[in-house]
């Protein structure tokens, strides 16, 4: 006659305020990213190199392997005793903060197990019900010895911790399945030790018909040209800026905030919880840039997603805002403008390829002034334009990409004050004119009129070499501009036909219609808008 041993459960008396750790895991992990987030920061902070996320919907059930260091059943047994005191505290290179972390999957399932082993000794399961949390005493956690050699054989490789979640909500379970979130959620908070530690961090997910997919959360890789690291010396410490950019913008460009060299927080985060100005968001969200911020003061809030609100934050929110006025601003401004140059010139393209045609095929309606002009290739030294003039060049119409501005610190601070000078005086410095187009003689020229010379106003005009010069900075341009390429085009057509039409009238007539027209366009033009 055989005998079974009954499994003995061993209660582990749990010391906590109940309406605090309640409170809390509503507060802290209310999303099933969240919960996740927690479970692998544990894993990490246990020294796992490899990490397995199994959830499996038609069983209700999420599992979280690790090949860490394990537990014994006294490290347990201490972090249970008190609630809300954690034990990574005086360990600053573990993340966890307030030990409530430990039952963070309570707040979605009903039951909370982890199997785990120190070493060769045995694997012991703890068991605790989310019932026990409604106890006013006497609450337990249950610990039973396990006599496997392995843990399952669901998970990849040989693990000495599981933690096991037991019907979990289908809300948390419908939540995860998003891979893109769970994905970013992983990155962000732990980029720092995926790299550093080479963890590897997989995900597998069944949803609730039966179809699995697996992947890999590899840490962020920085796109873009890396730029000198930039720091800002504070009263509480250093704040380190080491970025990484780009000409043209990306798109969701990554800059988290790494704390203490351990834990990363999305600097959008920041900007949520209106902890940072907004007038510098798009600074850092326009997709020019990306990278980290480095800094070992402030405090990590308890949801982990910014930090508290203390003495120290406001150096980090002055080191932030500097750094984004002082040095990303002015190379964003440099940016844009060499792309706006760009635009123009690709549809001041458009609109004499246009022109060029039609005067091809109606050869007689050209401008008798403009007919060599138009028809013949002329050298600006022939018409004896020199360097004080309006610089006109002959020029092909290149495809060659516009030189970027240098990225030195110290140059853009520079360059940050000359840029606020011209600003406030309405002028660009030197520079008066750009050339953006100028073909087989006829030719647009953008002009940002100087404020000591020139007046604000007019539209166009016809330069005694016979360029075609537009006015950049007045309301109409800027509002053609504002709507995009095709409005663009129509203004500069419109610019161009009545240029052509005063070179076809005599002198004093050309000048009445000139007048005239510029008169009204503000009014007429404005209202197409």
């Amino acid at each position: 006659m055989s005998t079974t041993t009954e499994p003995t459960l061993t209660p582990i008396s749990v010391n906590m305020h109940m309406g605090n750790v309640i409170e809390l895991l509503s507060q802290n992990y209310g999303s099933g990213f969240e919960i996740v987030r927690e479970a692998v920061q544990n894993s990490i902070d246990e020294g796992a190199t490899k990490i397995f996320i199994s959830i499996h919907c038609p069983r209700g059930i999420i599992k979280v392997y690790d090949n860490g260091e394990g537990a014994t059943k006294k490290q347990i047994s201490d972090k249970f005793s008190n609630i809300g005191l954690s034990s990574k505290i005086n360990d600053s290179d573990k993340m966890g903060c307030k030990g409530i972390g430990n039952l963070a999957g309570l707040s979605a399932a009903e039951e909370w197990q982890f199997i785990s082993r120190k070493g060769n000794q045995p694997f012991i399961l703890y068991t605790f019900s989310k019932k026990e949390l409604v106890k006013g005493n006497g609450i337990n956690l249950f610990a039973e010895e396990l006599p496997i050699k392995q843990i399952d054989r669901d998970c990849p490789f040989t693990a000495n911790s599981l933690l096991r979640l037991i019907n979990v909500s289908e809300v948390t379970l419908k939540q995860l399945g998003n891979e893109e979130v769970i994905e970013k959620t992983l990155k962000e908070a732990f980029n720092v030790k995926l790299r550093m530690r080479n963890i590897e961090l997989r995900v597998s997910y069944c949803d609730f018909k039966n179809k699995t997919k697996q992947f890999l959360v590899k840490p962020v890789k920085y796109r873009g040209a890396e730029m000198e690291v930039v720091s800002q010396d504070t009263l509480k410490g250093f704040v380190d800026f080491a970025f990484f950019h780009n000409p043209t913008p990306i798109q969701h460009p990554s800059i988290l905030v790494r704390h203490q060299g351990v834990y990363s927080i999305p600097l959008g985060n920041f900007f949520k919880m209106k902890i940072l100005p907004d007038r510098v968001e798009h600074l850092f969200s326009k997709g020019y840039f990306e990278g980290e911020i480095r800094l070992g003061f402030c405090t990590v809030n308890g949801a982990r997603s910014a930090f508290n609100q203390d003495e120290d934050l406001k150096y980090f929110i002055e080191a932030v805002t500097s750094f984004a006025e002082d040095v990303l601003r002015p190379i964003i401004e440099q940016f844009e403008q060499a792309d706006r140059q760009e635009r123009w010139k690709r549809i001041a393209e458009g609109v004499l390829k246009t022109m060029r045609a039609y005067f091809q095929k109606n050869s007689a309606l050209v401008p008798p002034q403009l007919r060599a002009t138009i028809f013949r290739s002329v050298d600006p030294k022939d018409q004896g334009v020199g360097p004080e003039d309006v610089g006109v060049k002959k020029t092909a119409i290149s495809k060659k990409k516009t030189d970027r501005p240098t990225l030195s610190p110290g140059a853009l601070k520079e360059q940050k004050k000359e840029t606020e000078s011209n600003r406030q005086s309405g002028g660009t410095g030197k520079q008066k004119t750009k050339i953006i187009d100028f073909s087989e003689g006829l030719g647009i020229q953008f002009i940002h009129p100087d404020p000591e010379t020139d007046r604000f106003k007019w539209h166009s005009r016809t330069s005694k070499e016979g360029v075609i010069q537009v006015n950049v900075v007045n309301n109409e341009f800027l509002e053609a501009e504002k709507r995009g390429q095709t409005v663009m085009s129509r203004y500069l057509m419109t610019l161009l036909h009545k240029e052509l039409t005063c070179a076809s009238l005599p002198p004093l007539n050309a000048t009445s219609f000139d007048a005239g027209f510029e008169l009204m366009l503000e009014s007429f033009y404005s209202s197409s808008f």
